[in-house]
């Protein structure tokens, strides 16, 4: 980047022209030592790569912000290119002790960008690697979809949508079996009583029941016993909780769903 060297050059001859205009003089009014001027433009080409250097960062960060790693990654490149020519400007022998102090001040300072930068180009690079990949291989797309509902009136269903509910299945109430299952085998065989009930009477009964023994207690004791003193549940219990919790479904609703399968459900 020859240009940024002369831009960088620019500025020292802004400083220190020789046409027309007298050299700085130190305290002691004579005029510097070539070696003190130059070791001045150098500090100087420096202070204008480090300004160049942060303003192409700045740019970058805020095209990582903006969404845009190709632009973030131009500038970063831009940076790096102008802090490798801060590190190839030469830096004389004879100087001063204090112009050396503020040459190595923007060396160091130059250096630690140019690791961070660095480092920003490698994660850059990482992920548009992992978006070249992702875009190369296309992602399996599932098209088809499944529908699935649940009513208990459904007769009262008009014939749209029974066209696209292909598969209507119908779920009867619970066997002797399955209320077996149900209950656990805590009615011991006492299942054929439970003919009419479906899986949430059965399950509102086994609650009912439950409570049993801890409605037998006053209000004293029942804030005083513990769980393990309880009585254990006995099939008077579950009898009535029975009397309680009465089946939900009537018979005539019971022969419409029959009715229904039979002439719209599935096989």
């Amino acid at each position: 980047m020859s240009f940024l060297r002369s831009l960088a050059n620019s500025f020292s001859s802004l400083l220190f022209s020789s046409g027309g205009e007298t050299a700085p003089m130190d305290a002691a009014g004579s005029a510097p030592s070539p070696a003190a001027v130059v070791m001045e433009r150098v500090a100087v080409k420096l202070r204008g790569y480090f300004d160049l250097a942060k303003e192409e960062m700045d740019k970058a960060v805020r095209a990582e912000e903006w969404g845009l790693p190709d632009d973030a990654t131009a500038h970063y490149r831009n940076a790096m290119r102008v802090m490798l020519e801060a590190q190839a400007a030469r830096v004389p022998d004879a100087v001063s002790s204090s112009e050396r102090g503020q040459v190595r001040v923007y060396q160091e300072k130059i250096a630690k960008w140019q690791a961070q930068v660095e480092e920003r180009l490698r994660v850059l690079g990482q992920r548009s690697a992992e978006g070249a990949t992702a875009a190369v291989v296309p992602k399996k797309i599932v098209l088809s979809a499944i529908k699935t509902g649940a009513t208990n009136k459904p007769q009262e269903l008009d014939d749209a949508v029974l066209r696209r509910l292909v598969k209507r299945i119908y779920v009867p109430l619970p066997d002797p079996n399955v209320r077996r299952l149900l209950l656990k085998n805590q009615l011991k065989g006492q299942a054929f009583k439970l003919s009419r009930y479906s899986g949430s009477d059965l399950r509102a009964v086994c609650e009912e029941a439950a409570m049993m023994p801890i409605r037998e207690l006053g209000p004293q004791s029942i804030l005083a016993i513990k769980a393990n003193q309880l009585r254990p549940l006995k099939y008077e219990d579950f009898k009535n909780a029975m009397a309680v919790i009465r089946p939900s479904l009537q018979k005539s609703k019971w022969d419409e769903l029959e009715k229904w399968n039979e002439e719209f459900g599935s096989s």
